[in-house]
């Protein structure tokens, strides 16, 4: 797997063993972010304002297209970095706030903070 070029220095910042499986694992990471940054530019924050329920249920969806898709021999990994960003939202939104009230009026708990 190519690793990003600069997964090292950034690793190295975190104070985290400069080694393959970091690397990798950062460069994954890097990618989502990526993703993240360009389509957020796009929605603004939306995910933030749909709140855990709609994060977990997109997260429903991409497991079952990541699932389909690796069943089927397909090779496109842009489900599963959606996957691993709607996993981020639904934690974000978990810790951000006790309770959040939605749009309708209603209100919904997150789940405790790790």
């Amino acid at each position: 797997m190519k690793t990003a070029p600069e997964a090292g220095a950034i690793l190295t910042v975190l104070h985290l063993p400069d080694t393959r499986t970091n690397r990798e694992q950062l460069t994954v990471l890097v990618e989502c972010l990526k993703i993240f940054d360009e389509r957020n530019s796009k929605y603004k924050d939306l995910w933030k304002e749909v709140g855990q329920d709609d994060n977990l249920h997109h997260m429903k969806h991409k497991v079952a297209r990541v699932d389909m898709m690796f069943r089927s021999g397909e090779t496109d990994v842009d489900d599963a970095l959606d996957l691993i960003n709607y996993a981020v939202f639904f934690i974000r939104n978990g810790r951000t706030q006790d309770e959040r009230v939605r749009d309708d009026g209603t209100t919904h708990t997150p789940l405790p903070n790790a």
